[in-house]
């Protein structure tokens, strides 16, 4: 494309009088084209704030966001104009001031989220609101996220829910280099200005997205046959993109350097190449996608040779190995805080790789990629990075200043500080903290989040203080009790004076108190006691720990209640690392049911992934595990041990090894999730005459394990009707939902049947049409109604931290202390039937319990010891991968 410039006309205007003219009227000025707009550097455009009344917080504890973790409690905030107007102790509020005492609430910045695909791609998720990925060439740099972008989507309500303010948009991996992203206020629909107009943030730099390794390769490569189809590919379609643009950036500094002509040519430019010109020249804000060290060393050399910067590196799992450069040139590494193990190159992700990071001095930023993780949680994320070890100060500025740094708007956002952008949470406790909400959320000073009085806990007088950084040192406890604990031959094991929760009796008003319990070298519980100093006759001859100290809890082990998470595959991407679906032959015409037959759960299982063995160091012993499929029919379940060969025993085939359950019921699917093009299971009717034509043949439908149970993974109210109607037809059947997005919609039905429910997650997203009326509290809705509940994540990847996002829900105060551990113990192993020590610590049954420093539910927490029956795991800490 070429762009004409005028010419500036030499004529002078009629009036002129001829003698003062020049003596050759007909000499045409020269123009100085170095004076011209497309020779200078880009301008910030103007970006009105629509006025408002001013907003006067008082009374505040102001977390200002920045990496020092300055604070300033008791502190009166005042936004004007869209604007923090001032800062300091009693303010005089301005004439028709909005008052608001926050009676010592903790006052953040908003949430910047810097990586996120909010806008275009949309909720729910269909082929018309997927606009995230030009995936029609390897290089697209001149598509814009600003021409597909939706301020209307329905995630944003969610998301600004969450206390996240601003989110940087960009375009999918699928290229190599993706598009240009943008910036915008996350208003609610609610608000009146979901708008363009009102939403976005106009820059003068070009914000571009590029990317590295696996999904270009698999998209154009494995896909298509074409270029890239490798590493080396990609960086080859990266280096002719940035020739090119190298080569246009010379045509037009020559353009712009000539002033003696009559500037009648074109200036040369490219729609194409244009923002990569714009990064050559320094006015980019370049944002990679780039996973391993292969993939970021290959972009450092780009940069060198072509002189550009980069400013983050996203996702950046194995960006620890390169902290000290990062720090050096001031790239931000913008992590998931805790989600590994689903490809390839995320299998050597590390919960502690901020930790290494910021003590490099390398900047660490927190970001969703929404919708792959929910950025409504972007807050939950960060308290896992502390929880983790990142100091707190650093763990806030990670979703707060970093990433305003590092997309170019530190000077206007992510701080509480004079002059920038009213964007404030106020928080109903610290924001790290477990279960921390925002009560109100204003951006540019206009408030657009009130949190219901209902949804806010009664009683805040233990939220005071924000969490503390964990101190639990595990190599001490370790020495302190020897090695005979851990040895390779178990012997009796005296737990004393702990905070102990048996999970026996769902009256017991003793649990959470003080008490002992004896594990036996046969693996057995011989005594559970409460009381100080319990246990001691049956003590008297065990190896004897002394607790002594209300931080330490003793708890059953956790039970993993979804079996279709996938635990037991080790890379979920790659079809060698996998177990396969069932049914997965091509032959639509033929139903799943013919498939339940062969389908047994520990057939493919492998207990030793390195997600199963971070698991063990989670507190999770055991999983309720079904076949991968298709279609409605998975197959039988069983109860597999977690972790197991890798902690120095033999593999076994008894009551300590792999399989602790051969058969813990039938498990299919119902609703969108279960539909076969071509055959009678596309229709959710068909399924369910599917479903209950197999369930009617009694004999055939025990041999499948039917006998132990029925799971129905469903997410639609509808759905759950139909299943509860199929219920009612085949009272011979005990049915459990599986999934619920939208259970608390039928929670009373649920109740009347008797029918528990495993909700997988426990938070749960409108990311699709049958779980478009899932609601965050739903959790209260339904224990309000007595339903049974259990807790999991959909994959086997997100597992670890359920216990913490469970810790939220109670402490949110939608379910009782008690009920939060049930969920995960006691409930899992009621409804399905387990014995034999799982879900509780019982005398006469097998030890599967874990020791925890401080409360097992809230952030900072570790697990000190992990009873297996004689399987005795230390201080477990995060597994490598393999090699």
């Amino acid at each position: 494309m070429m762009i004409s410039v005028l010419s500036i006309s030499s004529s002078m205007p009629e009036s002129t009088p001829t003698s003062a003219m020049s003596s050759d009227s007909h000499t045409k000025p020269m123009l100085d084209r170095s004076t011209l707009p497309q020779c200078q550097p880009p301008v910030s455009p103007s970006r009105k704030i629509a006025g408002h009344k001013p907003v006067l917080l008082r009374n505040a504890k102001l977390l200002i966001g920045d990496l020092d973790g300055t604070e300033r409690f008791g502190f009166d905030l005042l936004m004007v104009d869209g604007k923090i107007k001032q800062i300091a102790k009693g303010i005089t509020a301005p004439p028709d001031s909005i008052i608001i005492d926050t009676k010592n609430a903790f006052v953040s910045p908003g949430i910047v989220d810097m990586h996120s695909h909010a806008g275009v791609d949309s909720f729910p998720d269909t082929f018309g609101t997927r606009d995230v990925n030009e995936a029609t060439s390897p290089a697209t740099p001149g598509i814009r996220v600003i021409d597909a972008y939706n301020p209307h989507d329905p995630a944003l309500t969610d998301i600004v829910k969450g206390g996240v303010t601003t989110i940087q948009v960009l375009p999918g991996s699928a290229n190599t280099m993706g598009g240009q992203g943008a910036v915008f206020k996350v208003w609610p629909r609610s608000s009146g200005r979901a708008s363009l107009e009102h939403a976005h943030v106009p820059t003068a730099d070009v914000r571009l997205k590029m990317a590295c390794g696996e999904n270009p390769k698999r998209v154009y490569g494995r896909s298509r046959h074409q270029t890239p189809a490798s590493r080396m590919g990609s960086a080859w379609v990266m280096r002719m993109k940035l020739a090119e643009a190298a080569k246009l950036k010379r045509e037009q500094d020559k353009w712009c350097a000539v002033t003696d002509v009559d500037n009648h040519d074109d200036y040369p430019t490219d729609l194409t190449l244009e923002p990569l010109v714009q990064l050559l020249r320094g006015h980019g804000v370049l944002n990679v996608h780039c996973y391993k060290t292969v993939d970021m060393n290959m972009m450092l050399r780009l940069k060198e040779e072509f002189n550009f910067r980069i400013a983050s590196f996203h996702h950046a799992h194995e960006s620890f190995e390169l902290a000290a450069r990062l720090a050096r040139e001031n790239i931000t590494a913008a992590l998931f805080a805790d989600n590994y193990a689903y490809k390839m190159e995320a299998s050597e992700g590390r919960a502690d790789a901020p930790v290494i990071l910021d003590a490099a001095g390398a900047r660490v930023a927190i970001k969703s990629d929404h919708p792959v993780l929910d950025a409504g949680n972007m807050m939950m994320q960060a308290s896992v990075a502390a929880h983790f070890g990142l100091p707190q100060a650093r763990a806030l500025a990670a979703v707060t200043s970093v990433p305003a740094d590092a997309i170019g708007l530190g000077a206007s956002l992510g701080t509480l500080s004079e002059g920038k952008h009213a964007d404030v949470v106020v928080w109903d406790r610290h924001p790290l903290a477990t279960g921390a909400r925002p009560t109100k959320v204003f951006i540019e000073g206009v408030e657009v989040v009130t949190a219901p009085k209902d949804e806010l806990p009664a009683d805040t007088s233990a939220l005071d203080e924000p969490p503390q950084p964990p101190k639990f040192n595990g190599t001490q406890f370790q020495k302190a009790i020897q090695t005979q604990l851990c040895g390779q031959t178990p012997q009796a094991l005296w737990l004393r004076n702990a905070r102990l929760f048996s999970m026996q009796d769902v009256n017991s008003t003793n649990d959470g108190k003080i008490g002992s319990v004896v594990v036996g070298s046969d693996g057995k519980v011989m005594c559970v006691e409460f009381g100080q100093n319990a246990c001691t006759a049956m003590g008297v001859n065990a190896l004897k720990v002394d607790l002594d100290d209300d931080e330490y809890f003793i708890v059953p082990a956790w039970i993993n209640a979804d079996a279709q998470t996938r635990l037991g595959d080790e890379i979920l991407s790659e079809a060698t690392g996998v177990d396969g679906e069932a049914g997965d032959d091509g032959i639509a015409t033929v139903n799943s049911m013919e498939r339940w037959k062969v389908s047994l759960a520990n057939g493919g299982y492998r207990g030793s992934t390195r997600v199963a063995r971070n698991l063990v160091a989670d507190g999770m012993l055991s999983a309720v595990r079904a076949p991968a499929y298709l279609g409605v029919a998975g197959g039988v379940g069983s109860l597999m041990r977690v972790g197991d060969g890798w902690f120095g025993e033999e593999l076994k085939l008894d009551g300590d090894g792999l399989l602790l359950d051969e058969n813990v019921g039938l498990h299919v699917q119902i609703g969108a999730d279960a539909k076969r093009a071509g055959s009678i299971e596309n229709a959710v009717s068909g399924q369910l005459t599917l479903l209950e034509t197999a369930l009617s043949n009694s004999t055939a439908a025990a041999a499948l394990g039917a006998d132990r149970g029925v799971f129905v993974r469903a997410h639609h109210a509808d759905d759950i009707l139909a299943v509860l109607r199929l219920a009612k037809r085949l009272p011979a059947y005990r049915f459990v939902l599986v999934g619920g997005a939208e259970a608390h919609l039928v929670a009373t039905q649920l109740a009347d049947a008797n029918m528990p429910a495993v909700l997988s997650p426990a938070r749960c997203r409108r990311q699709s049409f049958d779980r478009m009326r899932c609601e965050h509290d739903r959790v209260r809705a339904l224990v309000a109604a007595g339903v049974k509940l259990s807790f999991s994540m959909p994959s086997a990847d997100e597992l670890r931290g359920t216990r913490m996002r469970v810790g939220h829900e109670w402490q949110r105060g939608r379910l009782s202390e008690r009920q939060a551990l049930a969920g995960l113990t006691s409930n899992v192993a009621d409804t399905y039937k387990l014995t034999d020590g799982s879900g509780r610590i019982a005398e006469g049954e097998s030890a599967r319990l874990v020791v925890f420093h401080r409360h097992p539910l809230l952030s900072g927490s570790r697990v000190a010891l992990a009873v297996d029956r004689r399987r005795r795991v230390c201080a477990p800490g995060e597994a490598p991968f393999i090699g």
